[in-house]
């Protein structure tokens, strides 16, 4: 059974354990993360027939509930993966195959990590605060966002700016970016500047 052999009793106590020292160190939950990535966790909202657990979003949630009880932070970046997988499992089971590679990358170990977070915005995937300049072979991405997940295991990274100079109307585009293998060619681009305690980051994104 998916549900509990997924996420056991015996995964939250040392979850619980845990959490204290994560929160003081301020460290990644890597001894979390490669339990749930074990236990097939990771795989969970991804359809039964791509390989994965099938469960719906209320089963995530019930899921996901019980590692925020004993370990919120850990719950909170995993949510992120599944942010992106279950929403893209949703439409595979509508009939939508636009996000079935989502599926195929989840099914072969892909993380999948969330850079929507925008001060104010509370709407974070319907809106933004940044913008995105159409030029030449995709978009720049101007803007500061302020949250992250998954930060030293993602593979893909998801992330969103409005086009306000679209005609006819304002776009909301959308974007994920790669992070491996090693050496491949990399799908976006930086360029920092650093004042105080503020990063300014230049963000290009490819077609």
């Amino acid at each position: 059974d998916i549900h509990t052999a997924a996420v056991t009793d015996e995964m939250l106590a040392r979850f619980d354990e845990r959490a204290p020292e994560y929160d003081r160190e301020n460290r990644f939950f890597e001894e979390d993360f490669e339990e749930l990535r074990s236990s097939g966790y990771l795989l969970a909202s991804v359809p039964t027939d791509r390989g994965g657990g099938g469960l719906t979003l209320s089963e995530i949630n019930r899921l996901q509930r019980r590692i925020a009880y004993v370990a919120p932070a850990t719950a909170v970046a995993v949510n992120m993966h599944h942010y992106f997988v279950g929403m893209c499992a949703d439409l595979h089971r509508a009939g939508d195959p636009s996000g079935d590679w989502v599926l195929e990358r989840a099914a072969e170990g892909a993380i999948f990590a969330a850079g929507h977070g925008e001060a104010g915005n509370d709407i974070p995937v319907l809106l933004s605060t940044c913008a995105a300049e159409r030029v030449n072979g995709g978009y720049v991405l101007t803007g500061r966002k302020q949250f992250g997940s998954n930060g030293p295991a993602w593979t893909w990274l998801g992330a969103h700016a409005i086009d306000v100079a679209a005609p006819g109307t304002v776009a909301n585009v959308q974007g994920l970016w790669w992070n491996v293998p090693a050496g491949s060619e990399a799908g976006w681009g930086i360029n920092f500047a650093h004042q105080g305690d503020v990063i300014f980051a230049t963000w290009f994104t490819y077609d």
